[in-house]
């Protein structure tokens, strides 16, 4: 039939990154380059992505993900993150049904192949609802907590046994404060030196992100924090503290307040979720549960039957670097 154009659903190949882009960029209203793309999604020259095209090979909607690294317990399971998910509002697209096939396509590879244990995300509500398609979707009953602190707000007196401060992060100092952190989560995604320099210092399109680091009296790495401007906010992207002494985090928030402070910001604000002791710091020193402001949840499709699904939803160590909100 003439004008009938025909979705085809594959596997990413190499090139596809440029069309994937141009079609991300005019459904976000952003402009970020095909080296986006690669750094989040291309590992060891492999990509776990699916792609709806036409005719042309214009790519006309896409998933992918990225693979994670969840420890729990000395054990490690190996998982993948969701993102980037887009539909172009064309016809061809809509009718041709395009999001639906690239996500089903998806997810049977990955549960074919059996190469990671689940995928996870944090859709937007109208792609949760295509997810749910996609079945058995587990959904966590309650949002991502998200704290918020008014900058204006008394802070505690600097604590003289801790020092907190901007810093060049030491890939050793990290690596050993991961090893001696990660046992205290319940479950948590890795956070080592590769991990934190991929994330962050070799993001191609972010260059406003700042690590702090907080050292006690004898040099030793207590807790660290990266944190990034955004939004007339300032926010805390990611922390690890080994819980050892409240004051040194403590020390760390208070820290980064005063550098919001002196940007002038109102607020400095961060997502915490399965690290009870920090909560109840940030509780202590004034921050507010701001969750219901906002409407991001956990989404979780599993592909391994023998894991506890409820569990992971109330264990998971989560921060908005676990997201790619940010």
């Amino acid at each position: 039939m003439a004008g009938v154009v025909t979705i085809t659903v594959r596997p990413y190949l190499p090139g596809d990154e440029t069309s994937i882009m141009s079609g991300f960029n005019s459904v976000f209203s952003l402009n970020r380059s095909s080296d986006y793309w690669r750094w989040k999604f291309l590992h060891n020259d492999n990509a776990i992505a699916t792609v709806a095209v036409d005719e042309k090979q214009t790519v006309q909607a896409h998933i992918a993900a990225h693979p994670v690294t969840w420890h729990c317990n000395g054990k490690q399971l190996f998982v993948a993150h969701a993102g980037d998910a887009f539909s172009l509002p064309r016809s061809e697209a809509i009718h041709g049904r395009a999001m639906l096939k690239a996500l089903t396509r998806l997810h049977k590879e990955q549960r074919c192949r059996g190469e990671i244990q689940l995928l996870f995300g944090f859709p937007s509500t109208t792609l949760n609802a295509l997810q749910q398609t996609q079945s058995p979707l587990q959904n966590a009953a309650q949002v991502i907590k998200r704290w918020r602190y008014h900058n204006a707000a008394p802070l505690l007196e600097p604590n003289q046994r801790y020092t907190a401060a901007i810093a060049t992060p030491c890939p050793a100092s990290v690596d050993a404060f991961w090893q001696r952190v990660s046992s205290r989560y319940a479950l948590i995604a890795q956070r080592d030196w590769k991990w934190l320099n991929w994330r962050f210092l070799q993001r191609p399109d972010v260059d406003n992100y700042k690590y702090l680091q907080c050292l006690d009296s004898t040099g030793t790495l207590r807790a660290w924090a990266v944190i990034r401007e955004l939004e007339g906010c300032l926010w805390i992207c990611d922390l690890l503290w080994d819980a050892n002494c409240v004051a040194s985090l403590s020390e760390l928030l208070r820290k980064i307040v005063l550098l919001a402070r002196a940007r002038g910001l109102d607020q400095t604000a961060l997502w915490l979720q399965g690290d009870n002791k920090a909560v109840e710091v940030l509780q202590q020193m004034g921050w507010q549960d701001d969750s219901s402001a906002h409407q991001v949840t956990l989404s979780i499709h599993p592909y391994d039957s023998a894991l506890d699904y409820t569990w992971i939803q109330k264990s998971l160590y989560i921060s908005k670097a676990d997201s790619d909100l940010i």
